[in-house]
């Protein structure tokens, strides 16, 4: 092997060392983001909140579209869920 060879082997062999070195790196990154990312479940798990306020929530939610909709089918099935809805809540504060 002639001096030439020997430098370009050296320039290859550090080429690749550091390309491992800056994959290794941003996976090491990755994760450090990971970690201190909030988790998904820790975000608002919809069944932490009482059902009472769940009911509300829905009460509030379809009066408002019901209040926005002018098409009857959808007003009648608002107006629907919304008396089962009213009851469910009447039974929970009998509780």
């Amino acid at each position: 092997m002639t001096a030439d060879e020997v430098t370009e082997m050296v320039k290859w062999l550090i080429a690749v060392v550091v390309a491992a070195a800056v994959v290794a790196m941003l996976v090491y990154f990755r994760q450090q983001r990971r970690r201190t990312q909030p988790q998904p479940e820790a975000a608002g798990d919809p069944f932490t909140i009482p059902k009472p306020q769940r009911i509300e929530t829905a009460i509030a939610t379809l009066e408002q579209i019901l209040d926005e909709t002018d098409d009857p089918v959808i007003r009648e099935a608002v107006q629907n869920r919304l008396k089962q809805l009213r009851a469910e809540q009447q039974r929970s504060q009998q509780r």
